[in-house]
């Protein structure tokens, strides 16, 4: 218990070294301790080291394979190494062992989505979806899914919560003070802007 708590002040202060090297001590002490692996592969991947990272995720699902986060840790690491199907299958483990986190069934969602899997990954962002109505980034993935799929109506309908979404604020708050079209009749000049979306 000493241990658990120590690196995880480690962890608070910024010293990612020597929170590694206080669990890799209590692994010592306790090998069969599956989220112990867990955490110290979380700050594997957090140091950039991927390779150990993944070793320490691999032991931990030995010790506890039922264990939806350390799925969707080994999900992260293979989509940050460009693994995307690999990716998506620790992701679907995950969103299987907790069908009601929509974190798990977002991610999957996200991935499909990149992969060029739109139908598939509307299925699982409308699932997400439904969990966490309020959920803004969840919400900002389904309506450019809708629009890649041609569903225009509904996708440009959606869309128009962008403008309400707290992270989104600063990308377009230089409409703010701009007339907007709504397929009306006018007089004088249109100007079509291309939209703004943030990087992935």
């Amino acid at each position: 218990e000493a241990y658990d708590l120590l690196w995880q002040v480690r962890q608070a202060q910024g010293d990612l070294d020597g929170a590694i090297q206080i669990l890799q001590r209590k692994l010592e002490l306790r090998r069969h301790d599956g989220f112990s692996y867990y955490n110290l592969g979380v700050l594997y991947q957090n140091r950039g080291l991927l390779n150990e990272a993944k070793e320490m995720f691999d032991n931990a699902l030995r010790w506890k394979p039922d264990d939806a986060r350390i799925h969707a840790a080994l999900g992260d690491l293979f989509e940050r190494q460009g693994q995307l199907d690999e990716a998506a299958g620790c992701y679907h483990r995950a969103s299987v062992i907790e069908s009601r986190n929509p974190g798990y069934l977002a991610k999957l969602g996200n991935l499909l989505a990149k992969q060029g899997q739109l139908t598939e990954a509307l299925t699982h962002i409308d699932r997400a979806s439904l969990l966490d109505p309020a959920n803004d980034s969840i919400r900002s993935v389904r309506w450019q899914i809708l629009l890649r799929l041609g569903k225009l109506r509904e996708g440009f309908a959606e869309a128009e919560a962008r403008f309400q979404i707290k992270e989104l604020r600063s990308v377009y708050e230089i409409y703010a003070g701009i007339p907007r079209w709504h397929g009306e009749q006018f007089r004088g000049r249109l100007l079509i802007h291309p939209d703004a979306l943030p990087e992935d």
